[in-house]
């Protein structure tokens, strides 16, 4: 072997060893607050179909499935109380429960029209959308983050 393909050949090793080592600190070290999302209900599944209906992933993300535009509910289940949630998509401006920072034609619309019975529906389902550590665990009615919903 001539001494440029040692060369080559100790940097490829080297890369795949790297590679292997940071493949096993991945796998031995998951992310703690894993998003699960286990429909609890018929009616968090009911709510799942609202919120598709209603378009709400045209700006919001879950498992970074959906628009860029609202904010990502991974977990808001554990961020916001089912009392919360119901109150922010019933209100007629949201924005006075949770100011945006966005411009006004990104801010989050009202659902005050919605049926109380899809709106319970599907404040069921984000409800449901929790993260691992805090899947038994209550929300709380009032959450002190600024993250948008």
């Amino acid at each position: 072997m001539k001494r440029g393909e040692k060369a080559v050949w100790g940097l490829a090793g080297l890369i795949t060893l790297a590679a292997l080592y940071a493949g096993v600190v991945v796998y031995k070290a998951p992310p703690k607050l894993m998003p699960t999302y286990q429909l609890e209900s018929p009616q968090a599944a009911r709510g799942e179909l609202v919120y598709r209906k209603q378009s709400c992933s045209a700006c919001h993300r879950i498992w970074n499935l959906g628009g860029h535009k609202g904010g990502v509910l991974d977990g808001i289940g554990s961020r916001r109380s089912v009392a919360w949630l119901d109150r922010y998509l019933s209100t007629d401006n949201p924005q006075e429960m949770l100011p945006s920072s966005r411009k006004e034609f990104y801010q989050m619309p009202s659902f005050a029209a919605l049926p109380d019975d899809k709106r319970a529906d599907l404040v069921a389902y984000l409800s449901s959308l929790k993260t691992r550590q805090d899947d038994t665990a209550q929300a709380p009615d009032e959450a002190a983050s600024g993250e948008h919903s």
